[in-house]
């Protein structure tokens, strides 16, 4: 079976730090809350806002920890965004610190455009950007305008900003249902207005949001499939007590209707994938072995046929992006270049065969299969040589790209005899595509790292998103997986071998 799939969670979390963020508006603050996951303490979270003369400084930290069968995972997300007292941004500063290198990014708003320097392991690039297109506001004024909306009594509040969590996308938050309500904070009722929040980083994920007369952030729930993220104010002490970190992987796991016979084996699979709780089932990715076959807003039919691959369209692939470095996948790193050079030794000029040379390579180069490890980049992976799912797919698509293939990652699902106490289910997985031509035309070749040499890629894989992995967050894919968590099911109509 993959060795320790099950990853893109992870991923998923430090993403949510951007939603679960609670501050609306207000004068300068200093904001303690307790996290909560799926009903359970994760963290805490830290929001503050400073004017010195003609500069508004606001931040924020979250602090997450979580368990996947017996590892536990902590991990740290900061931002920073410095403006002028009139709205005119000046820096910002973003750190995700999930797997053993933090990523931090940090942005310098000039004439010329935005200048942008990534850092990782003690290695720094630095671009420049084109500023953001269209009208758009700072943090500071941005909950300024929100809060005065709120006290003239608007009933629809729509509001453009920007979050360098997610790189210079520009956000747009639709806040509506303003009602009076009092809202639990950890050890009291506060009187309070709420409403609810709908950005279009995640459309369909509605956040409600409880906030005092002064803007400040009482309390905030985001239901994500069968798991709920909640952030309650409370002081200082409280919020950093801590508390026994909370599984999350367990519930995620999906058991289909039937069990599939020797999984690694099947050629043909056809499932229906449907939302229990009868919400709209997210669009699902097409490859070239996987087709979709819509049933209704809640359900998709979905075929994965290894023997009938579909080419594709080379005016639709932007082969610059799907050979670029980033901050997951350095393809200048020393060791990730030595790696890829070594394990193409003996392959030939054929890319499938080489594609296959590595995909066994990193196989064999990641030698502790754990849980234990957070989303890590390629470079990280080749030095530690640990890691699951995400490690082996984040790196075969490294080399790949060093070796000149364009590749890219996909977050999806697949089957497994039996998985941390539980028997024929299906768990989040992700692994590697890779752009080869096939007789003459490109395609998609799918490549799990994760599978020994003996073991060839299965029809037991559901791909549900495609991610290039470049410096932008991926924030879109990460969500239409959040919105299956929990309520995903599937029913097996055929499974060949």
């Amino acid at each position: 079976m993959p060795a320790r799939p099950f990853r893109p969670l992870l991923a998923l979390l430090a993403l949510l730090a951007l939603f679960a963020r609670p501050a609306l508006a207000g004068d300068d603050y200093d904001r303690w809350y307790v996290v909560l996951l799926a009903g359970q303490r994760a963290g805490w979270s830290h929001e503050w806002q400073a004017t010195e003369g003609d500069r508004v400084t606001t931040a924020s930290v979250m602090s997450l920890e979580i368990r996947r069968g017996d590892a536990v995972i902590e991990f740290e997300i900061e931002g920073e965004f410095v403006e002028t007292t009139r709205g005119e941004p000046i820096s910002a500063r973003s750190s995700q610190a999930i797997g053993s290198q933090p990523v931090v990014r940090e942005f310098l708003w000039t004439d010329e455009g935005v200048e942008i320097t990534t850092t990782q392991g003690g290695r720094s690039t630095t671009t420049i950007e084109d500023h953001p297109e269209g009208r758009w506001l700072t943090p500071a004024a941005a909950s300024d305008y929100v809060l005065a909306r709120m006290k003239a009594g608007a009933e629809t509040i729509s509001v453009t900003s920007i979050d360098t969590s997610s790189g210079l996308e520009i956000i747009t938050n639709e806040i509506t249902g303003f009602r009076r309500e009092d809202a639990q904070a950890w050890d009291r009722a506060v009187p309070a207005i709420r409403c609810e929040v709908e950005t279009s980083v995640a459309p369909g994920v509605v956040t409600t949001m409880w906030a005092d007369d002064q803007g400040n952030a009482v309390r905030s729930e985001i239901p994500l499939g069968g798991l709920t993220i909640v952030t309650v104010m409370a002081d200082r002490a409280t919020a950093m007590s801590g508390g026994e970190a909370p599984e999350v992987m367990v519930d995620t796991l999906v058991a289909p209707d039937r069990p599939i016979r020797r999984p690694r084996e099947t050629r043909r699979g056809v499932y229906v994938l449907s939302m229990g709780d009868g919400s709209e089932l997210p669009e699902i990715a097409e490859t070239s072995v996987q087709t979709v076959e819509p049933l209704g807003h809640n359900s998709a039919r979905v075929i994965v046929d290894l023997d009938d691959a579909a080419s594709v369209d080379a005016g639709d692939v932007d082969r610059r992006r799907l050979l670029a470095s980033s901050a997951m996948m350095d393809t200048s790193d020393r060791a990730v270049v030595e790696l890829t050079r070594r394990s193409l030794r003996r392959a030939s000029d054929d890319p499938m065969e080489r594609a296959e040379a590595l995909r066994r390579a990193v196989y064999r180069h990641i030698r502790e299969k754990t849980l234990g490890v957070g989303f890590a980049s390629a470079s990280e992976v080749c030095q530690s040589r640990a890691g699951d799912c995400s490690e082996h797919a984040v790196l075969l698509a490294a080399m790949l790209r060093v070796d000149g293939i364009p590749s890219r990652v996909v977050s999806g699902l697949v089957y497994a005899d039996a998985f941390l106490g539980r028997d024929a289910i299906f768990g989040f997985h992700m692994w590697t595509q890779a752009l080869i031509e096939v007789e003459g035309q490109p395609r998609w070749v799918d490549l799990d790292a994760t599978l020994s040499a003996s073991t060839p890629f299965d029809a037991t894989h559901i791909a549900i998103v495609t991610a290039n992995l470049d410096n932008e967050s991926g924030s879109a894919e990460m969500m239409t997986i959040a919105r299956l968590l929990g309520v995903l099911e599937i029913s097996v109509e055929e499974a060949e071998q």
